[in-house]
């Protein structure tokens, strides 16, 4: 039986105790990010979280973060804004056809 990705992710995450999980294809870090509660308070309270997000919070604990290559492309899709969110809807309705 073949994993999901979430799936790779979870494993690595229960099986390695890295305080970070995440999933990468071709070299690029993607999401779902998995976070250890134990960085929740950080994550929601550093001024270097509230300023530059959750990659601040990752840049900090870099060599506490695992990485699962995946061979899914979406994992590096970046949907932040509504018009993210219709670039890609308009990328995979130009593929399907």
């Amino acid at each position: 039986m073949r994993l999901t990705t979430v799936e790779r992710l979870i494993d690595a995450f229960e099986r390695t105790g890295a305080a970070v999980v995440l999933p990468t294809f071709g070299g690029r870090r993607g999401h779902p990010v998995i976070w250890a509660a134990a960085l929740f308070s950080e994550l929601q309270m550093s001024a270097a979280a509230s300023r530059e997000g959750a990659r601040a919070v990752l840049h900090r604990h870099e060599k506490a973060v695992g990485e699962v290559a995946v061979d899914d492309p979406a994992v590096i899709d970046d949907i932040d804004t509504p018009e993210d969110y219709e670039r890609l809807i308009r990328e995979i309705n130009r593929d399907a056809f």
